[in-house]
């Protein structure tokens, strides 16, 4: 448990309980003067400012209730002999401490950070997307990360909001839920690896352009380019291999797009395991 001690804390409950004592006589005084200068006995002024000290009173006594409250001092329940300096301090949020910044006795400003509670009740990814792809980013597209220092699962969630300013990186940054059933094994601050599916839900989807795709690790680069090896023809002494130029799209999901499949057909067959070592490297 948190507690603070300041004797502001005392002052301002002397302030209420002040405040509180004069109100029914201020109330009483200003019903007077109300009757009295309705039936042209006292003069306005006099009514004006005792209804004035009243209303000043009704609106110190709402603001000092609510700083007390604000404190966790009930002000209902205050009287002069129960008057205290130390509050206890009570969190907005359920959560689980993680840090700490002040020892006991220290002093802390408005601005101090006394310490830092998580709560895992509702985690959600945030993800940075550059400047120049945030168009095709909508609400509620699919996403697909996965935690390499923990394991190879794929895990999925949904665009939930998208940021409206770049920062100095020349990202956004993109928010999303995690599907209930892969929360496991999450916690606060660890980095993920995530593909945003966007081609489903662009505005412009039925024109977007279609593409070939193959395995991940059939597809080579080298320093003239890419390049996949195509069958040529097989016999009983083994396989005959042509190494066909192409150009390497985006890779998702372990398979990689071709932008240019060169003279591939559908009805090729390509190595899609062991390129390497067909190519020496």
């Amino acid at each position: 448990m948190i507690t603070l001690e300041n004797p502001e804390f005392l002052k301002l409950q002397q302030e209420y309980l002040e405040i509180r004592e004069q109100l029914p006589y201020l109330k009483s005084e200003f019903e007077r003067q109300e009757i009295l200068f309705g039936e042209k006995i006292s003069s306005e002024k006099l009514y004006l400012r005792a209804r004035s000290e009243y209303l000043t009173a009704m609106a110190q006594k709402k603001s000092l209730e609510a700083q007390l409250e604000m404190l966790g001092i009930r002000p209902d329940t205050l009287d002069a002999g129960e008057m205290r300096s130390v509050i206890s301090l009570r969190t907005p949020i359920s959560g689980k401490v993680t840090r700490v910044n002040v020892s006991t006795g220290a002093y802390v400003s408005p601005a101090t950070e006394i310490m830092e509670i998580v709560n895992n009740e509702h985690i959600h990814l945030e993800l940075m997307v550059f400047e120049q792809d945030i168009n095709r980013i909508r609400k509620d597209q699919a996403i697909r990360f996965g935690i390499p220092e923990i394991s190879d699962r794929v895990r999925e969630g949904t665009v939930y909001l998208i940021g409206n300013t770049v920062d100095e990186k020349r990202t956004v940054k993109v928010h999303a839920h995690v599907r209930e059933e892969d929360l496991e094994e999450l916690m606060v601050g660890m980095f993920v690896q995530a593909d945003i599916l966007t081609g489903a839900l662009d505005a412009d989807s039925e024109n977007l352009p279609s593409y070939w795709a193959l395995p991940e690790e059939a597809v080579i680069s080298g320093e003239s380019g890419s390049y996949i090896f195509v069958l040529e023809a097989s016999d009983e002494r083994g396989y005959t291999l042509r190494k066909e130029p192409v150009e390497a799209g985006i890779t998702s999901g372990g398979f990689t797009a071709l932008m240019d499949p060169g003279t591939l057909g559908p009805s090729d067959q390509v190595l899609i395991r062991g390129g390497f070592q067909a190519a020496g490297l």
